[in-house]
């Protein structure tokens, strides 16, 4: 059983968000769509590492429910109709999602649309020039969290 500290630090190491952890027996999944906040309580969630992984699966599969079926989403939070969390055994754990590392080229190609109506077009043309002559033949692949200064 993890102190409430050390869930939520478990929460924020491993990318899990949509816990509200309130105590010890008070675990609620907060779910944010279309200005508003619907809140689901787990009744049957314990704070340990397990426990906490099958929260986030359930809130996983709220997310997509309140996206591809919202008029459910609405009657499984008017009923707080929610499936019991512990559905099978884990065999193994559940891994955070992990970052798309997008290329330093797609960066500079929303960095060129993102200016377009703010720069004058002979201004654009100028980096283009020079960012495709000097950085794009070096680091036009890389994805951009492995760049660092020098």
């Amino acid at each position: 059983m993890l102190s409430i500290e050390k869930a939520k630090t478990f929460c924020k190491q491993n990318g899990i968000k949509g816990l509200d952890i309130r105590g010890s027996n008070s675990i609620r999944i907060v779910i944010k769509k279309n200005n508003q906040r619907f809140n689901f309580s787990l009744d049957n969630a314990s704070l340990t590492t397990e426990g906490l992984l099958l929260a986030a699966a359930k809130v996983i599969e709220l997310k997509k429910l309140a996206k591809y079926s919202y008029p459910e989403f609405i009657k499984a939070h008017q009923q707080q109709d929610l499936p019991p969390l512990a559905l099978a055994p884990l065999t193994k754990p559940i891994e955070p999602p992990k970052k798309v590392q997008k290329p330093l080229q797609q960066f500079i190609d929303c960095f060129y649309l993102s200016k377009e109506n703010i720069l004058a077009p002979s201004s654009i043309s100028h980096y283009r020039k020079k960012i495709d002559r000097y950085i794009v033949p070096k680091f036009g692949l890389v994805p951009v969290e492995e760049i660092k200064p020098m």
